[in-house]
């Protein structure tokens, strides 16, 4: 008759495979080297838990994540991408991972790649430039942050990528620009006379129509204060 530790083993290894990594065999009180072995798979339970519990926990905030991030190879092809990336530009990840990074950046017609490395090898870590991602026929200015990937044993085995999507920021000061454009439009053309003065009551602009009624030239400000 066979040991029935062995088809114990067997389900052990079936439990691990589904994931079930809290299953455990009991010791039997002959603690011989079959029951050395099972301590040595309950204890591979252990290290499974933990890199899977690892492993969610890095995907989470990998994911959660709200700039473009990439994880690429030493050759610059994309390893992983993050949802950020699906969600703001419409790429899936099985249409990024494997394919260079130059393909969706554009860097004055130069490898975006290779301008990074160049810079890393520089300036070192936490490296920091301006640059374009291409999507859908358009460009989008981005704030790139660029370093090399390490393992545990300090052996270089990649680089990470964080791009932020400089395209709200650049219509935002559009916007102020715009504003400020129209509030001197208004200014400038208005039939009444207005003068700014600051807090102590000293003049800091003064309109045409302003200029006209005080007799000024276009830079001629002889009343200081009001």
């Amino acid at each position: 008759m066979g040991d029935s530790r062995y088809d114990k083993i067997s389900e052990l290894f079936v439990q691990f495979s589904n994931g079930n990594f809290d299953y455990r065999i009991d010791i039997s009180e002959q603690l011989d080297e079959i029951d050395a072995f099972i301590s040595s798979i309950n204890m591979l339970g252990e290290e499974l838990k933990d890199i899977t519990i690892s492993k969610e926990f890095f995907n989470n905030v990998f994911n959660s994540v709200s700039d473009l991030t990439f994880v690429l190879n030493v050759d610059g092809t994309i390893k992983l991408v993050n949802k950020a990336i699906q969600q703001k530009i419409g790429f899936a990840e099985n249409e990024l991972v494997g394919v260079n990074i130059d393909v969706i950046f554009d860097h004055n017609n130069k490898s975006f790649f290779q301008h990074a490395i160049n810079k890393a090898n520089k300036q070192g870590r936490n490296l920091e430039f301006s640059s374009t991602f291409y999507y859908n026929k358009k460009h989008y200015p981005s704030l790139c942050t660029f370093n090399k990937l390490f393992s545990d044993i300090d052996e270089h085995i990649g680089y990470t990528l964080i791009v932020k999507d400089l395209s709200n920021l650049k219509r935002a000061e559009d916007l102020v620009k715009q504003s400020e454009e129209k509030y001197r439009n208004l200014f400038e053309d208005s039939g009444e006379a207005i003068i700014i003065v600051n807090f102590k009551g000293k003049i800091v602009e003064i309109n045409s129509a302003a200029r006209l009624l005080l007799g000024l030239g276009e830079n001629e400000n002889k009343f200081k204060n009001i």
